[in-house]
């Protein structure tokens, strides 16, 4: 329809808001997620948003984490994307491992 057309005016409206409407930012969150991180930029990352009943990292766990799994790693670097469920996995398995030394 012609938006000159008399009654088009609502249509191209809605149309305009529609299209504005779904457009998207960039996704921080998944920027975040797949940015590469230092060990320690990791650490406080994984342990800002865990749950109250999920285990803590430290350094010295993540050091551990990186030397039995050499594989995951590509340089020094750590990512939430690739690392953070991995860890959550391992780290309560390994903790469990300690206290029963």
């Amino acid at each position: 329809m012609n938006a000159c057309m008399p009654g088009t005016k609502g249509i191209a409206r809605e149309r305009k808001m529609w299209y504005s409407g779904t457009m998207r930012g960039p996704d921080l969150d998944r920027e975040r997620s797949e940015r590469k991180h230092s060990r320690g930029e990791f650490l406080a990352l994984y342990n800002e948003g865990l749950p109250s009943g999920f285990p803590r990292a430290t350094a010295a766990l993540l050091a551990e984490y990186r030397r039995t799994h050499i594989d995951q790693f590509k340089g020094e670097h750590w990512s939430l994307d690739l690392h953070r469920k991995k860890v959550m996995d391992w780290l309560p398995v390994r903790l469990d491992a300690l206290k029963s030394r």
